[in-house]
């Protein structure tokens, strides 16, 4: 009698996990994307201008920024990269504010612009997102779509551009890393109130 009530007990305890363990894989205020690795000199970049572009931020989401809590946080999330563009997400409370672009110019050194671009759209498809479910971002045409278990979700609506034989770059993503662009270590980030009112 023990034994059986040991293996109901068992078996109870393994449904109880297995459910547990589908809910960890998608953890709150996470988007699993399927990218290549930003380049390093441009994420080191990015943290030497930290400052300028974080006081740019009330230029481009003043709204936004308006709407936050003064003691809310922003933070660099983890970068991505999409074609030849270096993009980082700038993050709170678990939602994409605005993407931080680094780039290289037309004389090979990093730039960089601030712009919502298609952070919405990210926002949007980030609850359809898990590590076994990551999102597939890929251009075609000039815009931006996302895979998701062979689902398209289109990220950006810009006039189709006529290019000629578009890499097949949901193959070359098979080689790339899942990795959750909502994920921020606090490494570089800022209060709210010192962007509204940076210090003299």
């Amino acid at each position: 009698m023990k034994k059986m009530a040991l293996i109901a007990v068992s078996f109870i305890l393994c449904l109880y996990l297995a459910g547990c363990g589908t809910s960890v894989r998608k953890q709150q205020g996470s988007l699993y994307i399927v990218s290549e690795s930003a380049a390093e000199d441009a994420l080191s970049y990015a943290k030497e201008e930290a400052e300028r572009l974080f006081l740019c931020l009330n230029d481009t989401i003043e709204d936004e920024l308006s709407q936050l809590d003064k003691d809310a946080v922003l933070s660099y999330g983890t970068a991505f990269r999409l074609g030849e563009i270096n993009y980082i997400p700038i993050v709170s409370g678990g939602k994409i504010l605005v993407l931080l672009a680094v780039f290289e110019d037309i004389d090979g050194k990093y730039a960089w612009t601030l712009s919502e671009s298609f952070s919405p759209e990210l926002n949007n498809i980030a609850e359809l997102t898990s590590i076994d479910t990551p999102a597939k971002l890929y251009i075609k045409k000039g815009n931006i779509y996302a895979d998701i278990s062979g689902s398209t979700y289109p990220l950006t609506s810009h006039v189709e551009l006529p290019t000629i034989g578009d890499p097949e770059e949901l193959e070359r993503l098979k080689q790339a890393d899942i990795i959750d662009i909502l994920y921020t270590n606090h490494e570089v980030e800022l209060q709210v109130s010192d962007i509204l009112c940076p210090q003299e």
